[in-house]
């Protein structure tokens, strides 16, 4: 019998052990506060809730965070609630949790409205910004003549309209969703970008066909978009693993490139 555990990765390199970590908290009035926190935004690994969605158990046991201005003061509980956006200072560089709705697709490619919120760690900022993390999980075989057990590391990103209190699950695309594809993958850009209607025209002509291109230059299209793509995953790769490794907004530049192309558009539009 096969049981599956499954831990959420978020990869930040130099993790502070100590028990609080230096922080900012940005509170949803506006105002904020400098002090120490404890929280699972500074460990390694948490667990996740096998029941509901997958961003609900992403927040089962943290709905809120442990605070204290000083390490001699007394510490308080905040709700996720009354939060806007932590940021947690480590010794040469920072990192910025934004507590976010989450809007995931379902399988008809449809956008659903969701009242889970949760700490996403954000890679890049602009008029889009794009949140990302490794989720790991580990697949148990508990057969007495042969246990054994199967770890699998995969790229998890969200993107947000900076304008809105969500994030969007764009990136989750499985078997299942094969009937409904352009669906999934257009309509999750059509409602980040729809106050920009000529973007939101050429992402439904990029993934249904443009009715005012001939044959031949759909044709040419596709072949052109294959050769770049061809030409990026080339490039990816002779980039060394060590620089790879762990660079989750490199890895998205390279691999995610219709939706880098999409964005940057998007940073441009009026």
């Amino acid at each position: 019998m096969k049981l599956n555990f499954t831990l959420l990765l978020l990869f930040i390199s130099f993790f502070a052990q100590a028990k609080y970590t230096n922080a900012t908290i940005y509170y949803t009035d506006g105002q904020s506060e400098k002090g120490l926190i404890n929280s699972f935004l500074e460990n390694n690994f948490f667990d996740f809730n096998f029941f509901g969605t997958f961003e609900k158990g992403l927040i089962y046991n943290d709905k809120s965070i442990k605070f204290k201005l000083t390490e001699e003061a007394d510490s308080k509980r905040i709700s996720i609630d009354d939060i806007d956006k932590i940021i947690l200072h480590y010794e040469g560089f920072d990192k910025e949790y934004k507590a976010l709705f989450i809007r995931s697709i379902n399988r008809k490619g449809m956008l659903e409205e969701s009242k889970a919120r949760i700490f996403l760690p954000l890679l890049r900022s602009g008029k889009i910004n794009l949140y990302g993390f490794y989720h790991r999980e580990t697949q148990y075989n508990h057969d007495r003549r042969m246990p054994s057990s199967t770890t699998t590391v995969t790229e998890k990103f969200y993107l947000q309209n900076a304008n809105e209190n969500y994030a969007i699950d764009y990136y989750e695309v499985e078997l299942q969703d094969v009937f409904s594809l352009r669906d999934r993958l257009a309509n999750p850009l059509k409602e980040l970008f729809k106050d920009c209607p000529e973007l939101v025209e050429k992402v439904h002509n990029s993934f249904y066909g443009d009715k005012n291109l001939s044959k031949e230059e759909k044709k040419k299209m596709k072949e052109q978009s294959k050769a770049t793509f061809k030409a990026l995953q080339k490039e990816y790769k002779d980039i060394p693993k060590d620089q790879r490794r762990g660079d989750l907004l490199l890895f998205h530049q390279y691999n995610m490139t219709p939706f880098e192309d999409f964005i940057a558009e998007y940073e441009n539009c009026n």
